[in-house]
């Protein structure tokens, strides 16, 4: 997987919405062509365009815990009494490769970690906070912030 990031930033005569459409079609169009993953990757949010939740990889009859992350208490945007979608209530981590990529509404950044021994490779810091899972495609990955 590549370190370079490709970011959708606002522009001044681009309106918050419009901003937000952008991004969440993005993100959509990118779920819909990650449908066919490798190996043991979960790409988007929920594996697959269709949001399965199942891969079609057989686990292994015994499997071990190889490492643990603590990660701060998610903060969503909507308090629970709020009837409102609470997509960011969890992390929601994707992965590509040897690499497990966490978003975090907490941080305001992703974190890639090495997916054997849990060891960071990177972080890069968001304009805010990021909601929703990132979307692992062809060597790129694609995140979403407010």
């Amino acid at each position: 997987m590549s370190n370079k990031i490709h970011r959708l930033t606002r522009g001044r005569n681009v309106d918050d919405s419009m901003n937000r459409r952008f991004c969440l079609l993005i993100l959509l169009v990118c779920g819909f062509s990650a449908a066919s993953a490798y190996g043991h990757d979960w790409p988007t949010w929920r594996y697959d365009a269709g949001r399965c939740a199942s891969s079609p990889e057989e686990l292994p009859a015994r499997m071990n815990l190889l490492w643990v992350r603590e990660l701060g208490a998610p903060r969503p945007a909507w308090p629970a009494s709020q009837d409102r979608l609470q997509f960011d209530a969890s992390y929601e981590p994707v992965v590509a490769g040897k690499t497990v990529f966490v978003g975090s509404m907490v941080r305001d950044n992703v974190t890639a970690y090495d997916t054997e021994t849990g060891a960071e490779k990177w972080r890069f810091y968001t304009d805010g906070p990021v909601r929703f899972a990132p979307v692992a495609y062809k060597d790129k990955l694609y995140i979403a912030c407010d």
